[in-house]
């Protein structure tokens, strides 16, 4: 039996993942001060993930990768003449933890696509691109549902979130235009609105989702 930690064919085992995150949280801070180290970090997390665009194009293939990363950084550190005073452990992880998230960004326009399609073939005027929770962490992060008009692209973004002083629940509608195919924004021209009360904001949703139905 393998010890290879199990992961899933779209997210690095969390062990794993906590890693790369944590070394991006330490790694920032601590070249800030010193505007010379900033910019050698900067390079080579930006030069270590272009090479693992090319070399791992899915999770497997970047968990597989990772244990090898520092050792690729330092190589292209000393290759500059600035290995001296580097942490190439915290490099390594935010360059996997960038090249994790391109990843991610991808599998969710190819998912976006196929709701898409799916809409389209069972003849469905909406989609749902993105399904919302209620905040479960703290402090809670916002949760957003998207819905598309399927002949449109014009789409409904409702979100719930919590006010940092109050704790009170804040509720966004947010009216934006989507390519109809992929999903994607096409307008940077978002109309949002927001509320205090959850009864008004659904009001408010109901309304816009009428009046997008009702354009020519």
């Amino acid at each position: 039996m393998s010890d290879a930690p199990e992961f899933s064919a779209t997210e690095p085992p969390a062990a794993l993942l906590a890693e790369w995150r944590a070394a991006e949280e330490r790694l920032y801070p601590m070249v800030m001060v010193i505007p010379e180290a900033y910019e050698r970090v900067v390079r080579l997390v930006g030069e270590t993930t272009v090479e693992l665009q090319l070399s791992t194009p899915d999770v497997a293939s970047l968990v597989r990768a990772a244990p090898g990363v520092a050792d690729r950084v330092r190589q292209l550190a000393e290759a500059r003449g600035y290995a001296d005073n580097l942490d190439f452990p915290l490099i390594a992880g935010a360059a996997c933890l960038m090249r994790y998230r391109q990843l991610e960004a991808e599998s969710g326009r190819d998912q976006r696509r196929r709701l898409i399609e799916g809409a389209v073939a069972a003849g469905e005027s909406w989609v749902t691109l993105a399904e919302g929770r209620p905040p479960t962490t703290f402090p809670p992060m916002p949760s957003t549902t998207l819905e598309m008009h399927v002949a449109s692209g014009r789409a409904l973004g409702q979100t719930i979130a919590m006010d940092d002083t109050t704790g009170a629940p804040r509720f966004v509608l947010a009216e934006l235009q989507l390519d109809r195919t992929t999903g994607e924004l096409t307008d940077d021209a978002v109309v949002d609105e927001t509320f205090s009360d959850r009864h008004a904001w659904q009001a408010a949703t109901a309304s816009k989702r009428e009046s997008i139905e009702g354009r020519r």
